[in-house]
C-alpha cells in the first residue's frame, strides 16, 4: 500500500523550528486544562438497521470523558497538549462498548515575517475484534455503518504542518497533511456477509501563494501533490484504489462585513489509478471537484451561524472501491439567558462511489441542544438528533434506516 509516513513531520518541524530559537525567552507560562464530562443517553438504533436480525436494536449508553492537558506559552512558541479518553458503555449490547484513547498536540510560533504551525491527533479505540455480518434482508446500512465500524478496534492518526511567510500585501506558505486509518479487527472469509475493513491513508503536501488586498482579506492559488493508499480486501478480491493526485486550488479568506466572514478553497483534483487494479467499469483517470468552504455570521452578540460544506475523494475502508465524501452543514448557537445557551443544526452527508459499484448514499440529520452553566465550573446539557437516510442507487431501499438519539451530560471544567 502506498504511504507517506507521518514521521516526516517531526524532523521537518524541528528544522523549521530553529527559525524561532531565542535564548533570551522568558520562563514558560503553563495553564492546566482539566475537565470531566459524564453523559447518559439513548440510541434507538445502534446498528443503523431497519431490517435484518439487528433491526431497531436500541441501548442506553453511559460515557465518561475526562480531559487532562495544558496550554503552554513560551515566547515565541505556543503549545497545547491533551489526553482525552472516552469510556463508552452500551448497556444492552456490551460488545459495542469501547475505550477510545485520544491524544492531541498543537504547536505554533510567530516571529515576523514567519508563522509556523503543526498538529497531531491520535485516536486508538479499544473495542471488539469482531466485525459485523450484515445479513439480508437489511445488508450493509447506508453510509456503510461508519459509526459501527469505528467502535471496533482501530487506530486513526492525523498530522498537519504549515510554514507561512508574510509581507504587507503578499504571503506564501508550505503545507502538508497526512491521515491514516488502521483497522485492527479480525479479518475473516469463513463467515457469510462478514464485513472486513482494510487500512487506508491519504497524504499530501504543497504550497499556497496569495495576495492581501485589504486587512483581513486574502486570496490565493495553491497546489497539492498527494498519495492515497488502500490495502487489498481479504479473500482474493483483486481491486484496490490506491492513487496519486494533483490538486489545483483557488481560495479566499475574508471578513466581508463586521458580522460576516468567509473561508473557502475549491479546485479540480486529478486522480491517477492503476488500470489493472480497479473495477472493470472504472477509469484510470478521474477529474473530480474538491472543495472546503464555510461562512460564519455573527448576527449579534447572541446569535452565531455557520454554513459550510466539503467534498474530497477517499478510498473505501471496505476495500475494492473509492468514493466522494461529501458533507453540508448549517449550525446555529444562540444565547437564551445569561447562563443558558442553545444550539441547533442540520447536516447532510453523502457517499458517492466511483463507477464499478452502484452505491450512492445520503443521510439527513437535524439536531438541537441546550446548555445551562449553573456554576462557574459546571454545566448541564441535553442534545437530541434525528437521522433518516436515502439509498439513491436503484433497488437499495433495504439499506435505509432511521434513528433517534438523546443525551444528557454534566461537565466540570477547571
Amino acid at each position: 500500500m502506498r504511504k507517506l509516513t507521518p514521521f516526516f513531520i517531526l524532523p521537518v518541524a524541528a528544522l523549521l523550528g530553529t527559525v524561532y530559537a531565542d535564548q533570551q525567552s522568558p520562563k514558560p507560562h503553563i495553564k492546566p486544562q482539566l475537565s470531566l464530562t459524564i453523559e447518559e443517553g439513548y440510541d434507538d438504533n445502534i446498528y443503523d438497521q431497519d431490517r435484518g436480525p439487528h433491526a431497531k436494536e436500541g441501548s442506553w449508553i453511559t460515557s465518561l470523558q475526562p480531559v487532562v492537558g495544558a496550554n503552554i506559552q513560551f515566547d515565541p512558541w505556543t503549545a497545547s497538549v491533551a489526553y482525552q479518553p472516552d469510556y463508552r458503555f452500551y448497556h444492552a449490547e456490551d460488545r459495542e462498548s469501547y475505550l477510545r484513547h485520544i491524544f492531541t498536540l498543537n504547536l505554533g510560533a510567530h516571529s515576523d515575517p514567519w508563522t509556523f504551525q503543526a498538529g497531531a491527533w491520535l485516536g486508538y479505540t479499544e473495542g471488539t475484534l469482531d466485525e459485523m455480518a450484515w445479513v439480508p434482508p437489511g445488508g450493509l446500512p447506508v453510509l456503510c455503518a461508519t459509526e459501527v465500524r469505528d467502535r471496533r478496534r482501530n487506530f486513526k492518526h492525523l498530522y498537519n504542518l504549515s510554514l507561512r511567510w508574510d509581507s504587507d500585501r503578499y504571503f506564501a506558505r508550505l503545507v502538508g497533511e497526512a491521515r491514516f486509518w488502521d483497522f485492527k479487527a479480525r479479518q475473516r472469509t469463513d463467515i457469510p456477509f462478514y464485513h472486513n475493513h482494510t487500512d487506508r491513508n491519504d497524504s499530501n503536501f504543497g504550497f499556497d501563494v496569495g495576495w492581501k488586498p485589504e486587512d483581513e482579506r486574502e486570496v490565493y492559488f495553491g497546489y497539492r501533490f498527494g498519495l492515497q493508499g488502500q490495502n487489498h480486501y481479504p479473500g482474493g478480491v483483486p481491486y484496490v484504489y490506491h492513487n496519486t493526485y494533483h490538486r489545483i486550488l483557488f481560495g479566499t479568506k475574508a471578513k466581508l462585513t463586521e458580522w460576516l466572514s468567509f473561508d473557502g478553497v475549491v479546485g479540480p483534483s486529478f486522480h491517477f489509478f492503476d488500470e489493472d487494479e480497479i473495477q472493470p467499469a472504472g477509469d484510470d483517470q478521474e477529474t473530480l471537484l474538491y472543495f472546503r468552504v464555510q461562512a460564519t455570521a455573527n448576527l449579534n452578540d447572541d446569535v452565531l451561524l455557520k454554513l459550510g460544506g466539503r467534498q474530497f475523494l477517499l478510498p473505501s475502508s471496505a476495500g475494492r472501491f473509492a468514493y466522494q465524501n461529501i458533507k453540508w452543514w448549517l449550525h446555529a448557537q444562540f444565547q437564551i439567558l445569561p447562563q443558558l445557551q442553545g444550539t441547533t443544526g442540520f447536516e447532510v452527508a453523502e457517499f458517492d462511489f466511483l463507477p464499478g459499484v452502484s452505491i450512492r448514499d445520503r443521510t439527513y440529520a437535524p439536531m438541537v441542544g441546550l446548555q445551562w452553566d449553573f456554576y462557574k465550573h459546571c454545566s448541564l446539557g441535553a442534545q437530541y438528533a434525528y437521522t433518516w437516510t436515502d439509498a439513491l442507487a436503484h433497488d437499495q431501499d433495504h439499506r435505509e434506516f432511521e434513528k433517534h438519539q438523546v443525551f444528557f451530560h454534566l461537565t466540570w471544567q477547571y
